[in-house]
């Protein structure tokens, strides 16, 4: 049982398509629900949705050991506007609000 379920988000003009394995679900049309500012950040790794936010990390490059590069977290409201970033040393490996 090999099916995915795939989404489209655009954020920051890059868009990020996430899958994930369920079973059952057909994608028939895909859309962009916001644009938001550039960050200046590259490499969106990981993606979450909380109240009225969406989180997005971006690892630019980081080191996944944390000796080198640092990473970028950046707060959006829903239509796309950055409310908070933030630089963290290293990688970030996995991102849950």
């Amino acid at each position: 049982m090999n099916c995915l379920f795939a989404r489209q988000i655009a954020i920051a003009s890059i868009s990020l398509t996430m899958a994930s394995s369920i079973c059952a679900q057909n994608v028939r049309r895909i859309t962009t629900f916001a644009t938001g500012t550039a960050v200046n950040a590259t490499g969106p790794d990981s993606i979450t949705v909380s109240r009225n936010s969406v989180w997005v990390s971006y690892t630019n490059g980081a080191d996944s050991t944390g000796l080198s590069g640092s990473s970028t977290i950046v707060q959006y409201k829903l239509n796309g506007e950055v409310r908070h970033t933030y630089s963290i040393t290293g990688s970030v490996d996995g991102l849950k609000v």
